[in-house]
């Protein structure tokens, strides 16, 4: 005989309420399986240019230590080296003392006061010594951990994969919360405790521990957990020595002194990468070159097996870059003379480009400056002769005819704009406002005006030695000017600014993505990220287009520098001076505003590992002049699966703008162009 037990009522609410927990246990887990391809950089200092540290440490002691200088200077007629002062006055007060004592030799009477202040002398010379080293030590570390930073900005803009930095430990541990996701899969230290203490962030690796996730450690600034994976049981040291023969980089390969981490009675250790658990440790004993720390970081990301990550692959990009038209350089610096390119120049180049399939950025002055002097020429503007005229007065360049009194031919800036303006293979950008340095009235007065080029920079005080930062209200003031003058030009705002001669102070950056530009292209492409942030990468540089062989052979785009002066000779063409790329099959030619855009349209990933989907979320590049030009080459972003992943890549198809995607391995590329609309799509995939 069977009995059978019934289920009371009360069982199934249980059975129930299981049920529901469970659910709601998959469902938080299901939150907590998305994960973005992103990077944190944690530090404790903040990423500059090397010239904010020339400024701050010109404040320092300029006041003072220049003068005095100066003072021998003038006094002496003995020049003294001012961009090596501290040298200088080390030796000025050195021969100084030398001086007081060999003097007591021979003059008894004087020689005590003399030794009394040939000690004085020196007892100042020590003190200044260890004020300065302490100074100098601060600002060293202080810059040190800036380029570390820097570092990663470098590689993770040219790759286009979203870049957080964290100056404070509980707003690190805020996002990752918030996020309700892993919204990092590479986390950097650089900078320790960042407001935490050792077992804080000890307990928090030990709770995401079974995360998939990579540690990239720089120089010194690691958690003492990551100690024994790396190290073992010795504790390591660290080496501060100048030039030490056990470091792993050559001198020139890190910024300063060597830092490596030293294990007692051992060699200094290289890059490595150890498991621990989930996660992967990449250290790098020291701040190397970016192309290195790029090698190295994509080696670090392929150890995590189970992570699907992206970046940008833009390796034969070439954004060509003219600058100058509209200046009044070519006019007045005498070693620097030309005639303006007539309408007809332009469109042969324009036709080159065309035939390239290629576009190019030409960086214009829309502000002419005049330089009074009618014995040299007359000035017509909007057709009207200028006939009380004043050196230092600005003429908007897109009205400008100039007429020189030799009788021969006008300089027709007027025809040139209108050529550029009218043809859409050029991309006009910002090249500051005038080219001349704002202190017009020095200028006009200067007896080297006609001479001497560092005259014509507008974002530092090149006109006098040493070198000053310009006043922020002066570079605002170059900002606004040079906005209003170009929107009077073309009738829009530029993106771009392409500083005059490079030269810019330590603060220009941040100071034109205040007034609204996009980017800044000096010697290097500068971006902005948000209010706060400027991205900037030395991978992707500035190359004169007659210093070709200076062009990095790594996998990253760059910048081709021309002048207006470079098609003074009528039988100079532009495709001869690019064939050296084009053999290298770097032929992909587009303008900065493109390039610019392209390292921004980088989709974002976010892999769900419950649901097995990949989702593709491309940003939208509406402020972008021309979005969708023909000529501007497609943008390849290169996805890395694991190798029992596979995905379902046709629902690409229906998603505007992408052209295709290639298969290689593990390796898989995205082909699009760049969109006016913001896209994504869902990929599923299986294992």
């Amino acid at each position: 005989m069977k009995l059978h037990c019934w289920p009371s009522p009360l069982s199934d609410l249980k059975v129930y309420l299981i049920v529901i927990l469970l659910a709601a246990v998959f469902i938080g887990g299901l939150k907590a399986e998305v994960v973005d391809v992103k990077v944190a950089v944690l530090s404790s200092h903040e990423p500059r240019d090397i010239s904010y540290y020339t400024e701050l440490r010109r404040r320092l002691y300029e006041a003072s230590s220049l003068r005095g200088l100066r003072f021998v200077n003038r006094q002496t007629g003995l020049v003294l080296d001012e961009g090596h002062w501290f040298r200088s006055i080390a030796s000025a007060l050195l021969v100084l003392a030398s001086t007081l004592i060999f003097i007591g030799f021979f003059k008894r009477r004087w020689r005590r006061v003399l030794y009394y202040s040939a000690s004085t002398v020196l007892i100042i010379f020590v003190s200044w010594i260890f004020l300065f080293s302490g100074v100098a030590s601060l600002n060293q570390a202080d810059m040190k951990g800036g380029h570390r930073v820097q570092d990663i900005l470098d590689v993770t803009t040219a790759w286009g994969i979203g870049t957080e930095v964290f100056w404070d430990w509980n707003q690190f541990t805020d996002t990752w919360e918030k996020e309700e996701r892993q919204p990092h899969v590479v986390v950097a230290w650089m900078g320790l405790p960042l407001g935490a203490e050792e077992l804080e962030i000890e307990s928090w690796l030990s709770e995401h521990r079974h995360l998939s996730m990579l540690h990239l450690c720089i120089g010194a600034n690691l958690p003492k957990m990551f100690h024994r994976p790396l190290f073992g049981d010795k504790v390591p040291t660290l080496d501060w020595a100048p030039g030490s023969p056990r470091s792993i980089t050559e001198a020139g390969a890190a910024y300063g002194r060597e830092v490596s981490w030293q294990i007692p009675d051992a060699h200094s250790t290289s890059a490595q990468l150890v498991p621990w658990g989930k996660h992967w440790i990449l250290y790098l004993p020291t701040s190397l070159e970016p192309s290195s720390t790029a090698r190295l970081l994509e080696k670090g990301m392929e150890a995590l097996d189970d992570l699907i990550w992206g970046r940008l692959d833009m390796s034969k990009v070439i954004a060509l870059r003219l600058d100058d038209p509209g200046s009044s350089i070519n006019l007045h610096l005498e070693p620097w003379r030309f005639q303006t390119l007539p309408p007809e120049r332009w469109e042969g180049i324009a036709t080159e480009l065309k035939n390239l399939q290629g576009s190019m950025t030409v960086g214009i002055c829309p502000g002419w400056v005049d330089d009074g002097d009618e014995s040299r020429g007359a000035v017509k503007v909007s057709g009207q002769m200028i006939t009380q005229r004043k050196a230092g007065t600005i003429f908007p360049t897109h009205k400008v005819i100039y007429t020189p009194s030799d009788g021969s031919k006008p300089w027709r800036y007027d025809l040139q704009a209108k050529a550029l303006k009218t043809n859409s293979i050029f991309d006009l950008q910002s090249h500051g406002h005038t080219h001349v340095s704002p202190n017009l009235e020095a200028w006009a007065t200067s007896e080297r005006r006609y001479e001497d080029a560092d005259w014509y920079r507008e974002f530092l005080v090149t006109e006098h030695r040493p070198f000053q930062q310009r006043p922020i209200e002066v570079q605002k003031s170059i900002l606004l000017k040079s906005i209003a003058g170009y929107r009077d030009m073309m009738g829009h705002d530029p993106s771009v600014l392409i500083p005059p001669g490079h030269a810019i102070s330590w603060n220009t950056a941040y100071l034109a993505f205040e007034a609204g530009f996009e980017a800044m292209a000096g010697r290097h492409l500068v971006l902005r990220q948000g209010k706060d942030l400027v991205r900037r990468t030395r991978l992707i540089p500035a190359v004169d287009i007659n210093e070709l062989n200076k062009l990095s052979d790594a996998p990253y785009p760059a910048m081709i520098l021309l002048h207006d002066r470079d098609f003074s000779d009528p039988a100079k063409k532009l495709t001869p001076m690019l064939e050296p790329l084009i053999k290298q099959g770097r032929d992909k030619f587009t303008n900065v505003n493109h390039l610019v855009h392209s390292l921004k349209s980088a989709p974002e990933l976010k892999i769900d590992r419950i649901q097995n989907t990949l989702l593709l979320e491309w940003p939208s590049s509406s402020n972008l002049i021309n979005p969708l030009q023909s000529n501007n080459p497609p943008i390849h972003f290169q996805i890395q699966l694991p190798s029992d992943v596979n995905i379902q890549w046709e629902k690409l198809n229906s998603i505007p703008g992408i052209i295709g995607v290639k298969s290689k391995g593990r390796q898989h590329v995205i082909s699009y162009q760049l969109h006016d609309q913001a896209r994504s799509v869902s990929l599923p995939f299986s294992r």
